[in-house]
């Protein structure tokens, strides 16, 4: 009996040890498929941030470009604003400027009589209309220059 307990005993031993070989191996296999699986997780997860980060960088640059191309057209509005405002105050100053001349050159006529007198005064008459004219045509002008500011925009 002793005999028979001591082979059922070998036979118990033998087949634990196969069977704690067999638990290794599956722990091995389970390990090693654990790590593929994980590595694959992390491969997709790098992925999605990837595209994610792409997909950020895409819209920040279409923002960014819309945002420039929103303050080079303010900018520009307020260069033609500017050129509009610039080509008035101008136009001012040379009418003042006109008629600070006429009124002088009348004073200087008035010393004159006769023809002298009459063809002083014709004359800075014909100057104040020059330089009304040409006080017209550089508003113009810079007006033109506003609107094509303003059109680039």
């Amino acid at each position: 009996m002793k005999r028979n307990m001591h082979w059922g005993l070998t036979a118990l031993i033998a087949l634990t040890l196969a069977a704690c070989r067999d638990s290794a191996q599956e722990q091995a296999a389970d390990v090693a498929a654990a790590e593929r699986e994980a590595t694959a997780e992390v491969a997709e997860a790098r992925r999605d941030a990837e595209m994610t980060i792409a997909e950020s960088v895409q819209e920040a640059s279409a923002e960014v470009k819309s945002a420039s191309e929103d303050a080079r057209d303010a900018a520009q509005d307020a260069h033609a604003e500017v050129t509009r405002t610039a080509a008035a105050a101008n136009y001012e100053v040379a009418v003042a400027e006109a008629d600070a001349a006429l009124k002088v050159a009348r004073e200087q006529c008035d010393a004159l009589a006769g023809k002298a007198k009459d063809a002083c005064e014709a004359d800075a008459l014909a100057q104040h209309e020059r330089a009304i004219a040409d006080a017209k045509a550089r508003r113009a002008a810079a007006e033109a220059r506003a609107e094509a500011i303003a059109r680039a925009s």
